[in-house]
């Protein structure tokens, strides 16, 4: 009692200190300071404390007078001090003392330093987290700020208000909690420790809160807590709102969950100033876990933040997080404002990519690209989703300077999203779908289409358009897809806010909350008298129909309140509008959770095609180049990267005169509608073109719309011009690396219609030029792992033979970007390719490309080179293009094999006397290298190089080799296998195949199909899949076939039930047995090498006699096996021991 009186005595003295300060300030200022209390005395200390229920005798009484000079401030005591403090604040502010501005400027200077003193209290007392987002949004610039604790929307460091009433509410806090603790003490017995430590514990913390207000603040704040302190209450909680709104803040969340210890697991919540005017919008909780989402206005453009907590070790896709995403999911794809995610979602970027959460929200994922969590060996677990229009003004970094360890804060700067740099941006349409089969097809008039600021002149594209046109009428929404397609220019506010879809109440509600705050804007004088207080004048949003009765008495409320300028009425409004369109988006998301529910059915039905893709979902590259250049820069330095590699060509350039020319004479058959029908219902629905169209727009049209596109198509080819909508191509770059990006060309979906509807004359010319392009393996009947495993028998054959031979691996870099057009056309030419085809196929490449990266739009550029990947005639223009280079090459000396994969080219050479065999490989890479430089291609250094089958032909090709020239490895990677000639076993892109059947299996798991034979089948047709495919190359060995079956049996589970071969077999109506399919894969492929290798099998027949007899005799196992035939032996020895082991 009386260590606990002594350190009473000491706060009593830094109070006064504090009180003695406040007074001089305010005299400093010439503010008359207000009254003192009345003296305190000792009787009425004494009387607190009997109030308390502690009872004190005279010898207790004389004592503690004999240690205080005065009595302490106890409870209620301190309650009057505080009301005189608050007084002399209001009255302090009220006169804006320069003093007292001084103060809090010093304050602010100070901010680094109170920083530190934070984390050394966090971690004195072990403070854990809770599972809170934090954003911050300064008034010049967004800045969120996301952190594991709380969500702050922020002002400017000069709104900031002073700290004292936070501080003398901490303090007086921290006195009640001191006398909770004084009130079960008797007299005469002893403190027990545990009260000590925790008297100990809260004087520390009242001498923080005395020196350090920003320490207040946060603690008013709930930022920090100790360890042991109890789940926040629902009064406590109450408490501290009402804290925070008495600093002119405003809480917005959702309470901590109480799990069954009665601890605080998660939570999320914004604090944001009140000038802000922020808003709630929409929540979800699930057992502490889920997401709060507000939405604040600033630089003119209205933003949805959200704060997002997932739960820890289940993944995106656990069933708690499932049910959190596909809500949010649902609520962001009605949002038409930008949007940002910010919070701890407890998983890798790439692995939340996996989930294709944020493909299917049409955003963009924003990281650090360093580790933002520090517990365990470090992760990245904090990173931020946006909107793609705003993707290109964000940057994200990470600040440690927190009291919320492990997780750091991320500060995420959102630079002129609003009105501020308006950018060239595409278009964008809503999609259009829906089946009007039985409506009757219009009739349109003439149309001029105008697309890109290209105006198309000759007939094809005026009929094109005239058909586009009359599509949409059809549907019910002109917008001027396929007809009127121009950039514009402007901020995100101007081009990218109107994304909801009208037909939904969220829409139509969200539209009507902006139509208001423009209403709002135009209530001044002089802006009103323009317009004559006509709403509909103001904003045209006004003049169009409703369906809903409730929606035209609301447009005839805020029509009547803006024409007799009443502002609150608008507010009023306003806040009518917000709440209804909060409503109308939960019922979305409770919709949009059903229908995830039905896709899941649906996907388990038939080909269960959605959910093989859910399963082979690859993992993203999220790197960029140009990502330390500011924004407005990058569009012009992406435009010049890609002008060097396509080349800019003129106005007049036509690479394809001479093709066309030779089409007149050679007409192909006219395309039927009936044709188009089949092919746009039956192909794949894929991204449309910049123009607008998609492949939903055009399925389920009468059939008079498919008539008359064929007549289109017809006429294009007669005239032999491609039409204006075919010339405009738009190119998406996708992260790649950080020097160069990956582009995805988008053409129009009509140009995609007429090459599928033209396959037919491709496919008979491919079939003609077969014997005559017998290197090229890229055709019908062929797979890339037949190609493979052909080129490894080789080598294999070719050692055991007492042969040395040496392989070419060449890879091309950018091909399909570097091809000539020019060339390409003479090509098609010397080829016989179907001419029509050709001609118009040109004209398409040739027209003007425009990037797209970052939802900003870079200048057009005209190119001299470069096949579109999205082209379905690409692959076979690249046969034509390296057809001439390829044949030069076949004719080379000692050419034992050469095979092409579209761009990876394989030679091999093989002689017996190791000098011959290494000139000759090198005479035959010059002639390679020399063909494909002449044409404009580039050879990639790294994935290029030789493969030596003996030490000797390694030895003389070194010596012959140039610095310039490629260099000899022991391996290299070969269409997807490890290839080394025989003299390795490398299994290295084996093992990481397994690798991904095994996170494919993590996915199956998270994925909960119901059906469990539907959970069979796409574990055999993905995972098993992915497990098994190449193994024919080199073989399965026993040991990995057992692991294999492990899988298979923890999938259906029979991993209890004793030994895996005999459940496997007991179950075989169920489940096949691994081992049994790769016995019969093994043996499928090696008949298909036998049928490739040709008439001379003796070689053959003497390889398959010594490795037969190694593995017989136990001279050699499964580390001998160095290609297919062995693997092939070494399975079928194990299929006669199993047979001998049975006898």
């Amino acid at each position: 009692m009386q260590v606990l009186t002594e350190k009473l005595q000491i706060k009593q003295t830094e109070v006064e200190a504090l009180q003695k300060q406040l007074q001089t300030k305010l005299s400093e200022t010439d503010v008359p300071p207000a009254k003192p209390e009345e003296v305190q005395t000792f009787d009425a200390f004494f009387a607190a404390l009997e109030k308390a229920g502690l009872q004190l005798d005279e010898a207790q009484r004389s004592k503690v007078k004999e240690h205080l000079v005065e009595p302490p401030l106890l409870g209620g005591q301190f309650k009057g001090c505080q009301q005189g403090s608050q007084e002399r604040v209001e009255d302090l502010n009220s006169h804006e003392a320069p003093q007292a501005r001084d103060s809090v400027q010093h304050v602010e200077a100070t901010v680094s330093q109170q920083q530190v003193q934070c984390e050394v209290f966090a971690q004195r007392y072990k403070h854990e987290p809770g599972a809170e987002e934090v954003l911050v949004t300064q008034q010049e610039e967004v800045v969120p700020l996301i952190s594991p604790e709380v969500v702050i929307v922020e002002a400017s460091p000069e709104d900031e208000p002073s700290g004292d009433s936070a501080q003398e509410q901490e303090a007086s806090r921290l006195c009640e909690d001191i006398s909770v603790l004084l009130l079960p003490l008797k007299p005469g017995v002893a403190v027990p420790a545990e009260v000590e430590r925790e008297l100990v514990v809260l004087i520390e913390r009242l001498e923080q809160a005395l020196i350090d207000p920003p320490y207040a603040l946060e603690t008013a704040q709930g930022t920090n807590v100790a360890e042991g302190s109890q789940a926040p209450q629902p009064g406590l909680a109450h408490a501290r709102r009402g804290t925070v709104e008495a600093l002119q803040w405003k809480l917005i969340g959702q309470e901590a969950f109480l799990g069954a210890t009665g601890s605080r697991i998660g939570g999320v919540a914004w604090v944001a100033r009140k000038h802000r005017n922020v808003w709630t919008k929409h929540s979800f909780l699930l057992e502490g876990a889920g997401y709060e989402a507000i939405g604040v206005q600033a630089q003119g453009l209205t933003y949805t933040l959200i704060s997002l907590y997932l739960k820890d070790t289940e993944g995106p896709t656990g069933p708690r997080n499932a049910q959190i995403l596909a809500s949010l999911v649902a609520y962001v794809r009605e949002l038409p404002e930008p949007w940002i995610i910010g919070g701890d979602w407890n998983c890798t970027p790439h692995v939340f990519m996996q989930s294709s959460v944020c493909q299917v929200m049409r955003g963009r994922l924003i990281t650090a690209g360093e580790i933002t969590c520090t517990q365990g060996e470090g992760n990245e677990l904090d990173f931020v989703l946006v909107s793609r229009c705003i993707e290109a003004a964000v940057t994200l970094t990470v600040d440690w300077q927190v009291p919320w360890k492990p997780h750091a804060a991320l500060k995420l700067i959102v630079a002129g999203a609003g009105v501020a740099d308006p950018r060239w941006r595409l278009p964008q349409f809503a999609k259009l779908s829906g089946d009007v089969s039985e409506r009757d097809w219009p009739e349109v008039g003439a149309v001029t289409p105008h697309i890109m600021g290209q105006v198309g002149q000759d007939g094809v594209s005026s009929a094109l358009a005239r058909w586009a046109k009359a599509m949409e009428v059809c549907r019910g929404d002109p917008q001027g897809r396929g007809y009127q397609v121009d950039k514009v220019w402007g901020t995100v506010q101007e081009t990218r806010v109107v994304q909801a879809s009208k037909a939904t109440a969220a829409g139509w509600w969200s539209r009507m909350r902006r139509c208001i705050i423009t209403l709002q804007g135009q209530l001044s004088r002089n802006t009103w008298e323009q317009v004559q207080g006509n709403a509909e004048a103001a904003d045209v949003f006004l003049q169009r129909a409703v369906g809903r009765p409730e929606e035209a008495s609301f447009v005839a409320e805020v029509s009547r309140a803006f024409e007799q300028r009443q502002v609150k009425a608008l507010g009023k409004l306003r806040e009518a509008a917000e709440a209804n369109e909060a409503e109308a988006q939960v019922q979305a998301s409770k919709a949009s959770q059903k229908q995830y529910k039905a896709w899941l059915n649906v996907s388990v039905a038939k080909g269960m095609r959605p959910l093989f893709r859910s399963l082979a979902k690859a993992e993203n590259v999220f790197t960029r180049p140009f990502q330390d250049t500011a924004v407005e820069e990058r569009a012009k330095l992406r435009r010049q990267q890609w002008v060097k590699v396509w080349g800019e060509a003129g106005s007049e350039y036509k690479p394809g005169k001479v093709l066309e020319a030779k089409a007149k004479q050679n007409p192909l058959p006219p395309i039927e509608g009936a044709e188009l029908e089949r092919i746009a219902n039956r192909v794949a629905d894929k991204a449309g073109g910049l123009d607008g169209l998609t492949y939903a727009s055009l399925r389920n049209l009468p059939s008079q719309a498919y008539q008359e596109l064929a007549g289109v198509l017809n006429g294009s080819e007669e005239s032999l011009t491609a039409p204006i909508q075919w010339q405009q191509q738009q190119v998406c770059m996708l992260a790649k690396k950080p020097t160069i990006e990956r582009p995805i060309y988008l053409t129009s979906i009509t140009y995609r219609l007429w090459c599928f509807a033209r396959r037919g004359p491709v496919q008979q010319w491919i079939q003609q030029t077969q014997n005559s392009t017998a290197w090229d393996k890229a055709t019908p009947g062929n797979t890339c792992l037949q190609i493979a495993v052909n080129r490894l028998l080789k080598g294999e054959v070719s050692r055991c033979n007492k042969k040395h031979m040496i392989a070419i691996l060449i890879d091309l870099e950018t091909f399909y970007d570097c091809v000539d057009l020019q060339l390409l056309a003479d090509r098609l030419c010397e080829a016989q390719f179907p001419p029509v085809v050709g001609a118009l196929a040109l004209q398409a490449y040739a027209g003007e490309r425009h990037i797209v990266s970052e939802d900003v739009l870079s200048e057009g550029i005209k190119p001299q080179k470069g096949i579109p990947a999205g082209c379905p005639l690409a692959i076979t223009m690249a046969r034509v293009f390296l057809a001439p280079i390829l044949r030069e090459a076949s004719t080379c000396e000692g050419l034992a094999g050469l095979d092409t994969w579209v761009d990876d080219i394989g030679a091999d050479f093989e002689d017996k006397r190791p000098a011959v065999v290494a000139r000759q490989a090198l005479t035959g890479y010059r002639v390679l290298a020399e063909g494909l430089r002449g044409s404009g291609l580039k050879i990639a250094e790294t994935k290029t190089g030789f493969l030596a089958s003996t030490k000797e032909a390694r030895k003389e090709l070194q010596a012959l080799l140039k610095p310039d020239e490629p260099k000899i490895f022991h391996s290299m990677r070969d269409l997807g296998v490890d290839r080394a000639l025989g003299r390795l076993r490398r299994v290295t892109h084996q093992k990481a195949r397994v690798g991904k059947g095994k996170r494919r299996q993590g996915k199956l798991a998270k994925l909960k199909v119901p059906v469990e034979a539907c959970k069979v089948r796409l574990f055999k047709g993905s995972i098993c899949a992915s497990m098994l495919w190449g193994h024919q190359a080199q073989g399965l060995p026993p040991s990995r076939v057992r692991d294999l079956r492990r899988a298979v049996a923890l999938q259906v589970g029979l991993q209890k039930l004793g030994d895996l071969e005999v459940a496997l077999s007991a179950e075989a109506d169920r489940v096949s047995d691994p081992w049994a399919t790769v016995v019969m894969q093994q043996v499928q492929e090696w008949f298909t090498a036998l049928s490739r290798w040709g008439p001379e099998q003796a070689p053959l027949e003497r390889v398959w006699q010594q490795t037969a007899t190694g593995f017989s005799e136990g001279t050699a196992n499964w580390h001998h096996v160095k290609g297919p035939l062995a693997a092939t032996v070494g399975h079928m020895t194990g299929l006669v021991r199993t047979k001998l082991g049975d006898k």
